[in-house]
């Protein structure tokens, strides 16, 4: 029996709110919540949004998890305002797949013991330009507008629902093709309202931004880590086989490698999409006859400006994360393993009928939402 859309999975709102900008977002801040219990936030606090509560808690258990007494239900309880008291174990869990990491409240400490030195002992930095890699109060207001957005266009809830009614049908009414289908539309659908939300976006004409359309293909081959990380849907060895048939195992295979070796969390991979996302082209394959009359792929210089912007964001928060010696790892581990994503989506693309058709089909539709969804917005 075949699991139908809409029993599985909700369309994505159609409507795309353009990222505001720091002026614009003083007159009209959203209340935000907390990502582990859903109390009030404000800032990110180790490396997510996370309220006073949830803050001292990491705080005083990161350290030394092995203390921590296990799950009495094998890590099935629920976190939430009224609940995240009861097991200590879930709570903490649930603290680091999120994105909180002890490194930086080492940081912190090492931060605040510098500063009490320095009261001792006036000496120079060894390395002043660190000084000019700190996230200013701007950046800190971009990154959480673009934090609010990658919230919005999630499809990560959706699946958790889709996972959570397929695990009470039998293996007859399991996923079957059609739904792998409609998932890969949706991460489409999602990348494509997250990017055409930012204000950069909007600066290039209908035409020129067909730069989209050309690198859609690679940056959803990178959201499959993202959503194989957050759910339990590749586990599920019926929806595994569909996503083999579908894309080819190669591509499956080195998506879930890549998602062991990389530890990332989403604000870094929302960056990531903005940054690929405003390239000339992340599709090597020319399946376009007109693609030579594009003058983005020419000059190159308009895209380049707005690109720079998220990479120099992207590597300040990396820093926040990490620390320079560590981000200057993580960062060319990114990029290789992305373009190493690239080379075997466009192998799979050429060798794979079903592949080949599905990106067809997606690419196609996404033309048709961009289409209309520019009726929407006046040019800048």
């Amino acid at each position: 029996m075949s699991f139908t859309r809409s029993r599985s999975i909700s369309p994505l709102p159609r409507k795309v709110n353009c990222i505001k900008s720091p002026k614009v977002l003083k007159s009209c801040i959203k209340p935000r919540f907390c990502k582990i219990c859903a109390d009030k936030a404000s800032i990110i606090k180790y490396g997510t949004l996370s309220c006073s509560s949830c803050k001292t808690f990491f705080r005083r258990n990161s350290f030394h998890p092995e203390t921590v007494r296990s799950c009495s239900l094998n890590g099935l309880c629920e976190v939430n305002m009224k609940t995240r008291g009861y097991c200590t174990a879930c709570r903490l869990d649930k603290c680091l797949r999120l994105g909180m990491s002890s490194d930086l409240i080492r940081k912190e400490e090492q931060q605040k013991s510098r500063c009490s030195s320095t009261s001792k002992f006036k000496t120079t930095p060894p390395v002043l330009f660190l000084q000019d890699l700190l996230l200013t109060n701007y950046e800190w207001t971009l990154l959480t507008n673009i934090i609010e957005a990658h919230d919005e266009f999630s499809i990560t809830p959706q699946l958790c629902r889709l996972i959570e009614t397929l695990s009470k049908l039998s293996d007859e009414m399991q996923c079957d093709e059609t739904n792998t289908c409609d998932i890969v539309i949706l991460m489409y659908e999602s990348i494509l309202f997250f990017i055409s939300s930012s204000l950069d976006f909007h600066m290039f004409t209908v035409n020129e931004q067909s730069f989209l359309e050309r690198n859609l293909h690679a940056i959803t081959i990178f959201y499959f880590i993202l959503v194989f990380r957050d759910t339990t849907l590749i586990y599920k060895s019926k929806c595994d086989d569909l996503f083999k048939a579908v894309h080819g195992p190669e591509i499956i295979f080195q998506v879930k490698s890549i998602n062991k070796q990389l530890d990332f969390d989403s604000t870094i991979v929302g960056l990531l999409w903005i940054v690929f996302g405003f390239s000339s082209n992340n599709f090597i394959i020319n399946v376009h006859k007109n693609m030579l009359a594009d003058s983005l792929l020419y000059s190159t210089h308009r895209l380049v400006r707005s690109q720079n912007v998220s990479i120099e964001l992207l590597w300040k928060y990396m820093i926040y994360r990490h620390g320079f010696s560590n981000s200057v790892c993580h960062f060319s581990r990114l990029i290789g393993e992305f373009l190493n994503l690239i080379k075997y989506s466009a192998i799979a693309y050429m060798n794979t009928v079903n592949y080949h058709k599905l990106v067809d089909n997606a690419l196609k539709k996404m033309k048709q939402l961009q289409i209309t969804d520019s009726k929407e917005h006046v040019q800048l």
